[in-house]
């Protein structure tokens, strides 16, 4: 009890960074970067006998300590009606480099696509550079002539027609 009245700010931040390294560990490796409630984790820590209770340390509260996780960067913190969410966030080196691997991927179909999309739209734009303009049909009737020439071709086709269907049958 002496070493502790001398030194008490060396023993609790000790306690501290000893809960915190514990919580963290447990968090990491049982529930990875999935979104758990707070109380949940710290339920698993008492569970454990030989366990530091919160009491030691310089968080009065689970809710002071979930706060000062997220303020120092190792969680997403999300206040609910439920309670306090966590979200351990990964800094490994390696989660770092799956991370860039996939964003690296991401920009690259997005550029495939995009040089695609310009690609296709060159190519519109020559078509419409290059494309004959629309002309009418050359024709070596004059106008008249040939809606004459349909009128009486449509009249051969009727009487024909009416020739053979109502030609008296002997």
């Amino acid at each position: 009890m002496a070493l502790f009245a001398n030194s008490p700010g060396k023993f609790l931040d000790s306690f501290s960074q000893e809960f915190e390294s514990e919580f963290v560990r447990l968090l990491s490796r049982r529930f990875g970067t999935k979104r758990v409630l707070a109380n949940q984790v710290y339920k698993e820590i008492v569970a454990d006998r030989k366990h530091l209770h919160m009491n030691a340390t310089k968080w009065n509260t689970l809710t002071g300590f979930v706060q000062y996780l997220g303020k120092k960067g190792i969680c997403h913190v999300e206040e609910t009606e439920r309670g306090w969410f966590i979200e351990w966030i990964d800094n490994s080196p390696a989660a770092l480099a799956r991370r860039e691997a996939i964003m690296k991927k991401d920009r690259q179909i997005t550029n495939d696509e995009e040089r695609e999309k310009k690609l296709i739209n060159e190519q519109v734009k020559l078509a419409n550079l290059t494309k004959a303009p629309e002309t009418e049909p050359v024709s070596f009737f004059p106008p008249k002539l040939l809606s004459c020439i349909y009128l009486w071709t449509l009249y051969y086709f009727l009487f024909v027609f009416l020739e053979l269907h109502w030609a008296p049958t002997n």
